[in-house]
């Protein structure tokens, strides 16, 4: 009984998932973005880009200066006006033409402005998907975490709510000009999208900024598999869920937060889908708030995530059995000698 003690219980550490943070990260390679337009129109190009008339740089307009923009087309609600596409991660190779397709169909705008690409473009993360398999993996890591057993964390990027000018927010390696008196939300800190344009180099110009949106994303799993495992090893997701995106103006504490993705009848709109290792975001939505009339959102993020691969649960048991056999023969000799 005294050598059984020890053997069991390393069998047991052998056949016990190691205890580890699990996660897929919906980073890249990707494509695609969270794009909104009519947060803000001008009557001309040159105060969208925030310049004077003659095209020289004025940042009192207060414009979008980091931002594509276009003139809304004849026959549609705002037309003749020039308003920006606030698109996040922005990239110049960017195409727009769904954006465009879906909101102003059967006309060819111009895209302006198309100057800006982020250095995480095709690496943006979009968040992650949380999960335990060791319930769901059998004692060589093989196995199906069911999406009942996913938790999805789209909104990882805590901000606090302090906008700073040029600077984008407090904790910045260049804070910006009015980094000592910033302007702040009530109610932070908040979790927040990494798309959210807010707390990012590109809200900039005057005063508060412009861009300073910030959104939170929600994923609800409906249907699919979830995840499959081989050896310990994601193989394959199958998911399919509802996606719903809320839209603050942080510059605004009063208001309110507009929802995206919800039809007049409350049935989802917008969807997440995951096949393979790759992943989808599609949402396609027209909203209404207080002064802004028809914000227009696209989100179409696509990418391959990157697996953080989960503990296999048999890792090592031969080794440990040999182990214990070793330590069993030991002690018999030891009792041997006594």
């Amino acid at each position: 009984m005294r050598i059984l003690t020890p053997l069991l219980g390393i069998l047991f550490l052998a056949v016990s998932p190691v205890a580890r943070a699990e996660y897929i990260d919906l980073g890249g390679p990707a494509t695609g973005f969270l794009a909104v337009s009519n947060l803000k129109s001008s009557a001309t190009q040159n105060e969208i880009e925030a310049k004077n008339p003659d095209g020289s740089f004025n940042p009192s307009h207060n414009g979008l200066p980091d931002y594509p923009n276009f003139e809304v087309p004849a026959g549609f609600n705002g037309a003749g006006l020039y308003t920006a596409i606030i698109a996040s991660p922005q990239s110049t190779a960017n195409d727009y033409s769904t954006f465009l397709n879906t909101f102003f169909p059967g006309t060819s705008p111009t895209i302006n402005n198309q100057i800006v690409t982020q250095s995480d473009a095709s690496t943006l993360s979009a968040g992650r998907i949380d999960y335990d398999a060791a319930p769901f993996l059998d004692i060589n890591g093989n196995g199906v975490v069911p999406i009942s057993a996913l938790t999805f964390d789209l909104n990882t990027f805590e901000w606090d709510g302090s906008l700073n000018g040029d600077g984008g927010f407090t904790g910045l390696p260049t804070p910006g000009p009015n980094a000592d008196n910033p302007a702040s939300v009530a109610g932070g800190p908040f979790m927040i999208s990494p798309f959210s344009p807010a707390p990012t180099i590109y809200n900039d110009s005057n005063g508060f900024g412009n861009a300073a949106i910030f959104y939170e994303i929600a994923v609800t799993p409906t249907a699919g598999s979830g995840l499959t495992f081989v050896n310990g090893e994601l193989v394959s997701m199958d998911i399919t869920g509802d996606l719903l995106v809320g839209l603050k103006l942080g510059q605004a504490p009063a208001f309110p937060a507009v929802l995206f993705g919800q039809g007049e009848d409350a049935n989802p709109k917008g969807t997440f889908t995951a096949s393979g290792l790759d992943y989808q975001f599609d949402l396609v939505d027209t909203e209404s708030a207080v002064i802004f009339n028809g914000i227009n959102m696209l989100f179409n993020r696509a990418g391959t995530a990157s697996v953080v691969p989960a503990p296999t649960v048999g890792l090592g048991l031969a080794q440990l059995l040999a182990s214990a056999l070793l330590m069993r023969r030991r002690r018999r000799r030891e009792g041997v000698c006594q």
